[in-house]
């Protein structure tokens, strides 16, 4: 079958927009939120088997695997980006060959991370805010994760186009088993066989594996509309330009966020040691967990969007965009109002540390307060980034992270101390977002002016 008469690719163009972002997002929600707890079920049972040191040491490795997850993710959403424009345009062998490019990329790139971090990731991690107590865990965790490196890189790859033909419940029936394996390992690595930190790592790397290894197969198979052919693995300079070029934003934002966190780690084992790492450490995971939800919603959203401007459909891609934003503000104030009225028994899940727990309740309600603006965010640069306009994207995402947060980070410690690294977030988020809504009215200036009623479907 090919991919033009695929049903999954057809419906974008000619479905209720409404429908269609309800049936791809909530496979995606649920598949998210399974790909999220990866980290927050190693956090878990770290925390509750292993104590403060693990989860610091945990918080020192988060900003290496952020990096890999962004080079996987930036190759991801540039691909989607591609492929659901070239399904909406009847391009199917466009959308075979970028399929083929990133599965060679993802190889290459993984090879030319794992190599230099075995080799230097001692002084890796002392850079990023490792004491002498912290670094045997988190030296122990890193070589385990970072030795399967291809596995998240590839299994985010691929999961983002099986999601760009419009196949959301097997992208998210292949991640809650990658996610389910994680779980059942990491109870019998940790507890049962007592591996300690060694085991949480082995368990993340095998359900990986395991996801790598379902995607492969479906895009070898017949339900898939794209098929992995060998002939497409020679990559394509044009190719993959482009998806690095619309990719990147979000790969931006990734490094901007490991280059956060290490300022704030070493920030934090200046202020408060152990105790505040770990606290910084169970704050990043939680939130990433809690917005999940959002990221599957535009995982949801962005096929529709890039497959109906690739169509010339700009009304349905309008109404896509502005439902998206509804849905991603209104799930970012139930998120805020959670964590600020529940932050105790959250933090408790971690750790029964008491001095964990009380700075963590403190430092929450101070970081979230931003958090209401970071749906309205997140889906201004999805747009961007599906209808292929990487330069407002990357503005947006290097705007709240390098114009905003690194330097913040690096001014208000100096003169409030750890309460300055949780300031630092909201001021950032709030101005982020007023740049987001600049360059959001613009766009949608420039797509009033290029609306075509001819082109409408429906």
């Amino acid at each position: 079958m090919s991919a033009s008469r695929n049903n999954h690719s057809d419906r974008l163009g000619s479905d209720g927009v409404g429908s269609l972002l309800f049936r791809l997002s909530v496979p995606a929600i649920v598949g998210m939120t399974a790909m999220a707890t990866y980290n927050l079920v190693d956090a878990i049972f770290i925390g509750r088997f292993v104590g403060a040191f693990g989860l610091a040491g945990l918080t020192v490795v988060f900003p290496i695997q952020m990096f890999v997850t962004g080079l996987g993710i930036m190759m991801g959403i540039g691909g989607s980006s591609v492929v659901s424009r070239a399904l909406g345009a009847q391009n199917p062998k466009r959308a075979e060959l970028c399929l083929g490019n990133l599965v060679s990329t993802a190889l290459v790139a993984s090879f030319c991370v794992i190599v230099p971090v075995l080799i230097f990731h001692p002084v890796l991690l002392k850079t990023f805010g490792a004491t002498s107590q912290t670094l045997p865990y988190s030296a122990a965790y890193l070589r385990i994760v970072v030795s399967g490196g291809v596995f998240p890189m590839l299994a985010i790859m691929l999961n983002n186009q099986v999601r760009a033909q419009g196949d959301a419940r097997t992208s998210m029936f292949i991640m809650l088993l990658g996610c389910g394996s994680n779980i059942v390992l990491d109870a019998l690595f940790v507890p049962v066989l007592g591996w300690g930190i060694r085991g949480a790592a082995a368990a993340t790397v095998l359900g990986q594996g395991l996801m790598c290894v379902l995607l492969l197969g479906y895009f070898r198979s017949a339900k898939s509309a794209l098929k992995l052919r060998l002939c497409n693995l020679k990559i394509s300079g044009a190719i993959l330009g482009e998806t690095l070029a619309v990719g990147f934003p979000i790969f931006a934002r990734h490094i901007g966020g490991s280059l956060m966190m290490i300022l704030a780690n070493r920030a934090l084992r200046a202020q408060d040691g152990a105790t505040a790492l770990a606290v910084f450490g169970i704050l990043n995971r939680l939130l990433r967990f809690m917005f999940m939800p959002l990221i599957g919603i535009v995982q949801g959203v962005r096929p529709i969007i890039g497959y109906n401007y690739g169509a010339g459909y700009l009304d349905r891609m309008r109404r896509a965009v502005l439902h998206g934003i509804r849905v991603l503000s209104l799930f970012s104030l139930v998120f805020f109002a959670v964590l600020q009225l529940f932050p105790r028994p959250l933090f408790s899940v971690f750790s029964s540390d008491p001095a964990v727990v009380d700075l963590g309740v403190y430092a929450i309600r101070i970081f979230i307060l931003g958090v209401p603006t970071i749906g309205f965010q997140i889906m201004t640069g999805t747009m961007f980034q599906a209808i292929g306009r990487p330069k407002p994207a990357l503005f947006i995402s290097m705007g709240r992270q390098f114009l905003f947060l690194i330097p913040l980070l690096l001014i208000l410690p100096n003169y409030l101390g750890h309460q300055g690294i949780w300031m630092s977030f909201p001021i950032a988020d709030c101005v982020g977002a007023i740049l987001a809504f600049a360059l959001f009215k613009r766009e949608m200036k420039r797509l009033d002016s290029s609306w075509q009623p001819a082109k409408m479907a429906e």
